[in-house]
C-alpha cells in the first residue's frame, strides 16, 4: 500500500508530486531544498542552506510519523560538488548520536532556481522497537498465569516487553506481505522471484 505525506509546514510543492511516500514501511522524500513557508531561498552559503534543508525534511518526516533517527540512506544534488565539505558539519549535528547513515552525492547541472546550492532526499525506515508497550505488566503475568508458565523468576514487565515485541513484528510482517502478489511469477530464465510469497 503507497499512502501520500502531505503537510503545511513546507510551502506547497511548485508542482504535482508528493513531499513523501510511505510504501513497505519506508518513508521516501522527495528531493527538499532551502526554501522557507513562503517559498523563499533561504541562505546565501552551504551550510545556511543545509541547517535549512534538514529543517524541511525534520518537518517531513514527522508529518510521516518518523524522525532523523529513522534516515538510513542520504542523496545529496549539489551544484558544485566540491561544496559538500561545507554540509558536513550540519550532518554531523544532525546524526549526532547516533551510525551515520548510507550518503551519496553528486553534482547537479541545475537545481530547481536560482541561488539554490543543494538539493538531499532521504530514505527512513521507522524502527520497531521504539513502539510503546501497549500490554502492561498485569495482562502479561495473568496470561502466563492461565498459561501454567509463570514462576517465581517471572518477570511481568520484562513478559510485556516481549508479547508486544512479538506483536510489533507480526505486525510488520503484515505490511511487507500485503506488497507481495499472490501468485507466483510465471516460470523464466531469471528464476525465482524473491517478492512472491
Amino acid at each position: 500500500m503507497i499512502e501520500a505525506v502531505e503537510t503545511d509546514a513546507l510551502c506547497p510543492p511548485p508542482e504535482p508530486y508528493s513531499y513523501a511516500v510511505k510504501a513497505g514501511g519506508a518513508v521516501y522524500l522527495a528531493g527538499q531544498v532551502s526554501l522557507d513557508r513562503e517559498g523563499r531561498v533561504v541562505g546565501g552559503t552551504v551550510e545556511e542552506q543545509a541547517r535549512q534543508v534538514w529543517r524541511n525534511i525534520t518537518d517531513v518526516l514527522e508529518a510521516a510519523g518518523s524522525s532523523i533517527a529513522d534516515v538510513v540512506k542520504v542523496t545529496y544534488y549539489m551544484q558544485d560538488i566540491r561544496e559538500i565539505a561545507q554540509e558536513i558539519p550540519v550532518r554531523e549535528e544532525v546524526f549526532a548520536g547516533r551510525p551515520p547513515p548510507a550518503v551519496t552525492a553528486v553534482q547537479a547541472a541545475a537545481l530547481g532556481l536560482p541561488g539554490l546550492m543543494m538539493e538531499v532526499d532521504v530514505i527512513a525506515v521507522p524502527v520497531m522497537a521504539e513502539r510503546p508497550v501497549s500490554v502492561t505488566a498485569e495482562e502479561a503475568a495473568g496470561m502466563l498465569d492461565r498459561s501454567g508458565l509463570s514462576g517465581s523468576a517471572f518477570d511481568p514487565a520484562e513478559a510485556a516487553r516481549t508479547l508486544e515485541s512479538w506483536r510489533a513484528v507480526d505486525s510488520r510482517l503484515d505490511e511487507l506481505l500485503d506488497g507481495l502478489p499472490e501468485e507466483p511469477p510465471p516460470a523464466g530464465p531469471v528464476g525465482f522471484d524473491p517478492r512472491w510469497r
